[in-house]
């Protein structure tokens, strides 16, 4: 698996070797204080992903070390982005992950879950913020207002399609999907979620106002 992830990582590298050049010309004229507040924000992303699983977790009584989610968001991340499949690879990796530490497949699941709900809640609040400030300054164009109505709606969408799919059980998952065997593993645990944490609002508002 290890070396499947690592052949995948150099062939997206050398595909996107050009694109790496102009990143670094621009990385060397960028102003270091810009730079240092990015890789903060960037840092506090894995730190959030790591505290949405850990409020869950201690929520179902399943607490584990702060640190060994830390580690895990940071597999999660890696793994989404040297093999591309919408986050699907990311998730059965952690899911996995959590299971090996000791929590029941449901209850990580449920994490994930929550985190991805968190995920879209968050990205919602920011985007309307920044949809107000350009409203507030006189910059929102038309173009402008198009491209946050259509962001909105891919949102709520989201969103809603994961709340369908998790109240339904997955039975609204198709058939041809489910023919893919990570995607038939994760339609069976979507039977076995604690759809009462995902009705709790407090837990998803909390986790998202950490991001």
């Amino acid at each position: 698996m290890l070396g499947i992830l690592a052949l995948a990582g150099l062939v997206t590298f050398v595909l996107h070797f050009s694109d790496i050049q102009v990143f670094v010309g621009k990385l060397r004229r960028a102003d270091p204080l810009w730079i240092a507040a990015a890789a903060l924000c960037q840092a506090a992303t894995y730190l959030c992903a790591s505290a949405v699983w850990w409020g869950v977790l201690r929520r179902a009584g399943e607490t584990r070390p702060f640190l060994s989610l830390l580690n895990l968001a940071l597999v999660q991340l890696f793994v989404n982005q040297a093999v591309p499949s919408g986050g699907i690879s990311g998730t059965v990796m952690v899911v996995r992950g959590l299971q090996r530490r000791g929590v029941s497949a449901p209850i990580a699941m449920t994490a994930l879950l929550v985190a991805a709900l968190s995920y879209y809640a968050a990205y919602f609040m920011v985007a309307l913020l920044a949809f107000i400030l350009l409203w507030d300054m006189g910059d929102l164009g038309t173009a402008w207002k198009s491209l946050s109505i259509a962001f909105f709606a891919v949102v709520i969408t989201l969103g809603v399609t994961v709340l369908a799919l998790t109240r339904s059980r997955g039975r609204f998952i198709p058939k041809f999907v489910l023919n893919w065997r990570p995607a038939a593993w994760l339609a069976d645990i979507l039977k076995r979620v604690h759809i009462d944490m995902l009705r709790d609002g407090g837990v998803i508002l909390k986790r998202s106002r950490s991001r």
